[in-house]
C-alpha cells in the first residue's frame, strides 16, 4: 500500500471504524490496475516476439542515409497494431 492509503486506513482504526472494507476496496483496485497492466505487457511481449522472429530471416542492412536500421524500420507497423 502507498503511504497515503495506510494514512487512510489508519485514521480509519483511530477513529474506531473498521477499515477492513476499506482495505478491501483497495487490493481488489490494485488487481484491477496490475491485471491490466499485464495484459498490456503481454501483448507488448507478442509484439516483440513477432518483430524477432520477422528480424531472423532478415539481412543487416547497412545505412544510407535514409535508413539507420532496416530491422527496427520494418516492424515499425507492429506497434501500431496491438
Amino acid at each position: 500500500f502507498s503511504l497515503n492509503e495506510i494514512h487512510g486506513i489508519l485514521k480509519d482504526s483511530e477513529k474506531g471504524r473498521s477499515p477492513c472494507a476499506h482495505v478491501r476496496s483497495l487490493m481488489k483496485h490494485k488487481i484491477d490496475v496490475n491485471r491490466k497492466k499485464i495484459q498490456s505487457m503481454q501483448q507488448s511481449l507478442e509484439r516483440m516476439q513477432a518483430a524477432l522472429e520477422q528480424w531472423e530471416s532478415m539481412p543487416d542492412g547497412i545505412p544510407d542515409g535514409h535508413s539507420i536500421c532496416s530491422l527496427i524500420e520494418s516492424t515499425i507497423f507492429l506497434e501500431d497494431n496491438p
